[in-house]
């Protein structure tokens, strides 16, 4: 085995194990019962001033991003990981098969809290499981078509706001669906916005609901 593919088993068994030494503050692993914060108590000096703290950092954060570069350790592993890069949309392809197996398991359909409620949803799950298996880009594209009807089904029953955690779905179906388009390139860009827009929408619950997030 080569340097290289050590390097990515041993981050692949490191992503694996992870939940086995993490704790993760998330809604639906905790019995603690949410009290919302009043909105005066939220915007608090205190935490004004550490919202702009924290933003003057992300700042000077992304000037520093070239001198890192310029790291040969840094250089290193930006080589590893573009040999990996032609790898992403299979990765993500086959990832989310993978999670909706876990999901259907559970009787749920993209988070422990939404019970899959009847045998229609189910199929149309394991048939969207199949499609993104197959390693056909028609296939894909079809699943991505029925993973979108899916999330649309969903909003209609949870609510845009509930859903917004959730709004990576919309990015992973903007990716499959323009691969092998002229708008390929355009795809993990909008991963990343969906997937941060989400990661924000997140965030907030910890501001309304700060007893959920605390030890």
């Amino acid at each position: 085995m080569n340097s290289r593919a050590t390097i990515f088993t041993l981050l692949v068994i490191v992503i694996i194990c992870s939940p086995f030494f993490v704790d993760a503050h998330v809604k639906w692993f905790t019995e603690v019962t949410p009290e919302k914060e009043d909105i005066e108590h939220i915007l608090s000096p205190m935490f004004m001033t550490i919202t702009v703290l924290v933003a003057t950092l992300l700042a000077v954060l992304t000037q520093l991003l070239p001198i890192l570069d310029k790291i040969p350790i840094t250089q290193k592993i930006d080589s590893v990981l573009d040999k990996y890069r032609k790898s992403s949309r299979y990765i993500l392809k086959y990832g989310t098969a993978i999670a909706l197996i876990i999901q259907v398991g559970a009787g749920t359909i993209f988070a422990p809290e939404f019970a899959i409620t009847n045998d229609v949803i189910r199929i149309l799950m394991w048939v969207t499981i199949i499609l993104l298996l197959i390693p056909i880009h028609y296939a894909t594209k079809a699943g991505a078509i029925i993973l979108l009807g899916l999330f649309i089904y969903q909003l209609t029953h949870s609510g845009l706001f509930h859903m917004l955690d959730y709004g990576f779905y919309l990015a992973i179906v903007g990716v499959l669906l323009v691969g092998k388009t002229k708008l390929e390139d355009w795809g993990f860009p909008f991963l990343y916005l969906g997937t941060g827009l989400s990661l924000c929408w997140v965030a907030v619950e910890k501001w309304v609901y700060p007893s959920m997030s605390m030890i």
